[in-house]
């Protein structure tokens, strides 16, 4: 393939959940003030360091909602949020 020719279009789009929150992240300084990073050192630094406790503190100190908290709580612990994607 030249370099003059365009690339081929894939197919394949991004995941709807992906895409979901993708746009979460960007949108996310423009809804709290805060981008994600600013929020994970708030957590890390202020905040408690019980993960329901955080969660709690979130809602009541910072009027974060039910499906905000719980993108900031495991990632400002250490953790990557698991699903089990796989069921018998």
């Amino acid at each position: 393939m030249s370099a003059t020719q365009a690339k081929k279009k894939s197919i394949y789009g991004v995941h709807p959940g992906v895409a979901m929150t993708q746009k979460w992240v960007a949108e996310l300084k423009a809804k709290t003030g805060r981008t994600l990073e600013e929020w994970l050192k708030l957590i890390k630094k202020s905040g408690p360091k019980d993960e329901k406790a955080r969660r709690e503190w979130l809602k009541t100190e910072h009027g974060l909602g039910t499906n905000s908290r719980p993108r900031f709580v495991p990632p400002s612990c250490g953790r990557l949020r698991r699903r089990n994607v796989l069921r018998s």
